[in-house]
This record gives structure tokens, C-alpha cells and sequence, in this order.
């Protein structure tokens, strides 16, 4: 079962990453990652139209690395991070 948006700008393959969005502007979106998995995760998150703008990790284990079409997601299991992406 996908329950996934198709009109949200953020996706992933992992299906225990979530992802919320929430706009701060008509260019400008807050995303909200939690690794729900009981395992650490490394997954690409990709970007429809957007570029990551800023990184607010929830702890020094998580991170993101820039790619062209989004950013590598790191997190240790329950955890996760915010992300400011822009047009």
C-alpha cells in the first residue's frame, strides 16, 4: 500500500523514513525527517524542484550530504532532523 503524497515535493524508497512538509513561503518548505526503523538508515531523499537550503540535525550522528537530485539522509534508528529546502 503507497500512502505516500505524489504532490509532495520530498520522497524516499525508504518506507520507514517519514517525511512532513510544511511551507514557510511560496519558494521556501520545512521538512520534518524521522527514521522510524529499529535500524540506522542512509537513503537518498529526493527533490522535485527544490535544493536543500539549510540542515538542522536532532543529534551530531545525523547528517545530509548534498547530491543533484536531493541529499543523502544518515539518522540512527528513531531519530531524525529538519531541512529547509528552496526552488
Amino acid at each position: 500500500m503507497n500512502i505516500r503524497n505524489d504532490a509532495k515535493c520530498a520522497t524516499s524508497d525508504n518506507q520507514y523514513l517519514g517525511i512532513t512538509e510544511h511551507p514557510l513561503s511560496c519558494d521556501k518548505q520545512l521538512l520534518v525527517l524521522i527514521n522510524y526503523d529499529k535500524n540506522d538508515c542512509e537513503t537518498e531523499v529526493k527533490l522535485d524542484s527544490k535544493k536543500l537550503e539549510r540542515f538542522i540535525p536532532f543529534n551530531e550522528n545525523t547528517s545530509a550530504k548534498a547530491t543533484d537530485s536531493g541529499f543523502v539522509f544518515k539518522c540512527e534508528h528513531n531519530c531524525g532532523a529538519i531541512a529547509i529546502v528552496s526552488k
